[in-house]
Parts: C-alpha cells; structure tokens; sequence
C-alpha cells in the first residue's frame, strides 16, 4: 500500500512533521477508521487518544533501538497490505528477512571490507549471525562449511525482538592477523595453506620450469567465494609482495 503523496511533497511533509506523527499520519491515511480501532483506546487526554500515544512511544523507542532509517519506513509503508499492522510485521515490512545464501556471501565479503573499515550491510542481523559464527571460522572455513551455522544464527538474530545496528569498525580490532586466536596450533593455519601449496605445484611445468609463480594466487583472487579469507589474504600478500619486488 503506497502514500498518495508524491516523493518530493512526502520529503516535505516529513521534515515539517515530527518522525513519529509524520509516520503515524500515513498509516491513518492509509487504514482510516481499522487504524484508530486497533490501536486507539477511546480515553482522550488533551485532545489525544492514550492507545494511539502508547502505541506510538513504544514504536518509537524500536525503531531506535533497530536503527531503521527513514529510508527503511518508508519501504515498511509502501509495502503494507490490506491489514493494520503490529510492529512486528512492520518491521519486517521495512528489512525483510535477507535471503540465507546471499546473506552469507555478503557476510564474508562485509567482514573483509571491514578490515579497512569499508565495510556496508543491507541488514545487521547479518553483521550479528556471523559474529555468533566467530570471526576466525567466518574468516578461514569455506562457504560449503559455513551455510549451515550461518543460516542457523541467522535464524536465531532474526528471532530476536530488537536486531542492534552495527557498530562503527575499529580498524586495528578487526585486522585479518587477529583473526587467528593465540591458542590456535600451526596445523590450523597448514590447513588453510592446503589449498595454495597444491595451486603451487600446478604451477609447475614436468621440467621443473614454472609456468606462473602467481597463478595460484590470481586463481583464489579470481573466485574468492570459495575460498576463505586467510587464503585470499596469503594471495593478496604474494602479489603484492611481487609487485613491490619490481618496483625495487
């Protein structure tokens, strides 16, 4: 159900209406008389409807503690149907539930960008089923690997009543050397070298003469979905340890 208000005559309305009246305002606009029977209590206090007041203060305090933006309600309200709707389906209305699979994608690419603190998500339940997951398994096991925990902690972060956005990167807590926990054995990092070191040996021509030192790395860098990031990381750094080696 859309606004019969044009995009720039909403854009001033919005910034001449308080948030929250602005919003409640299209919602009566678009259910009339099933809006106030839902949620209105019929006790007037100067001039108000209490129910109306409630439900107000309390969507309000959600949306704050989801962190949607303006631009998450107004995808909430053009989407709604031919039914009032409880904040739970409003929120949902305004991020719907990100698909599994290429919220999974998403969450591996996201958590690398984030390294440099470039880092942007679509939804932060993503954000917070990979940190369930745990960075260094998000960072060093395979997506085939990955999906079923994933889509698990996906689920459960989506139950939750209030999903928090995502905080700010701190560039130096989320650097790819800290993703390796100090406990972690040698055969753990070996495991994550399987890989490249059979890439390596491909490289190599019957005789002994290379082919391209670097093919391996540009074969990971060339499908990184299915490779973890440490790979990806140990691929990157040969390249650019090559690439500086020629400017010397």
């Amino acid at each position: 159900m859309t606004s019969n208000l044009s995009p720039s005559m909403q854009q001033q309305a919005t910034s001449a209406v308080e948030p929250m009246e602005w919003l409640f305002g299209q919602l009566f606009g678009n259910y009339g008389s099933a809006f106030t029977s839902k949620y209105g209590s019929g006790a007037m206090v100067n001039g108000r409807d209490t129910g109306i007041e409630n439900t107000k203060a309390v969507w309000r305090e959600n949306i704050r503690a989801n962190g949607l933006k303006l631009s998450d309600i107004k995808r909430g309200l053009a989407a709604c149907g031919k039914f009032v709707p409880t904040w739970p389906e409003f929120l949902e209305l305004c991020r719907p539930t990100p698909n599994a699979d290429a919220a999974l994608i998403e969450a591996i690419a996201q958590l690398y960008a984030r390294n440099q603190a470039k880092d942007v998500w679509s939804h932060p339940a993503i954000y917070w089923a990979a940190q369930k997951v745990g960075y260094y398994e998000m960072t060093t096991l395979t997506t085939s690997a990955l999906k079923p925990r994933f889509s698990a902690a996906l689920d459960e972060v989506m139950r939750q009543e209030v999903v928090p956005p995502v905080p700010p990167a701190v560039r130096e807590e989320f650097r790819l050397e800290h993703a390796q926990p100090a406990n972690t054995s040698a055969e753990d990092v070996a495991r994550a070298k399987s890989l490249i070191a059979t890439f390596v040996n491909e490289a190599v021509k019957k005789n002994g003469a290379p082919v391209d030192g670097l093919r391996w790395a540009k074969r990971i860098l060339a499908d990184r979905a299915k490779h973890s990031l440490l790979q990806i990381r140990f691929a990157e750094e040969a390249i650019s340890n090559v690439a500086a080696g020629h400017r010397e």
